[in-house]
């Protein structure tokens, strides 16, 4: 019951924290004005040049029209998909100054190599959730599951940070459930 309470006032600190940011800090303030002429931009249409929601759904359709074009079973290929999506903005919006890629790993790589390619992802992506199961860190869980949040609204593995961030966390969590789940004896 005592752990009971303290997972409660730990809920309320938390709660009273983000309130008093969404209060007090000018640059969350300054973020939500942007979202919102973001979103108002979007609903009417109106130009996307420096809309960050704007150009990211802009870069989402124009994932989906590349795979379309290109052929959805093998894609346009990892070297052409900046080239066709640069393309794709300068006809369609050429208002837009500063094209981005498609902002969703699982649509950029829809777009780069097809389903063929982002099964095979997919797969290589959750093999080590399976093969550890539910009993490992939750070092490992909690990057796993962060880095697919993050595969949402980015495409993490497109930047050398990126892979670099994926791999020594996911690893590190790898490693301490193997050394988990694994006798001494095996590990000399």
């Amino acid at each position: 019951q005592k752990k009971v309470w303290q997972g409660l006032l730990a809920l309320v600190a938390v709660l009273a924290l983000g309130i008093s940011i969404l209060l007090l800090s000018p640059t969350f303030s300054n973020k939500l004005a942007n979202t919102s002429e973001d979103l108002k931009a979007m609903e009417e249409n109106a130009s996307a040049n420096n809309k960050s929601l704007a150009s990211r759904k802009i870069s989402y359709l124009n994932a989906i029209q590349i795979a379309k074009e290109s052929g959805w079973v093998f894609g346009s290929g990892l070297g052409d998909i900046r080239d066709l999506n640069n393309a794709l903005f300068a006809s369609k919006y050429p208002d837009v100054s500063k094209p981005i890629i498609p902002h969703n790993q699982f649509l950029y790589l829809l777009a780069a190599i097809g389903i063929s390619g982002l099964l095979i992802f997919v797969l290589g992506w959750i093999y080590p959730a399976f093969y550890f199961g539910f009993n490992t860190s939750p070092l490992f869980w909690g990057i796993y599951i962060l880095m697919f949040f993050a595969f949402q609204f980015e495409a993490v593995l497109q930047t050398q940070l990126g892979v670099a961030f994926c791999l020594l966390f996911l690893l590190l969590g790898i490693r301490v459930a193997f050394l988990k789940s694994a006798p001494i004896e095996k590990l000399i």
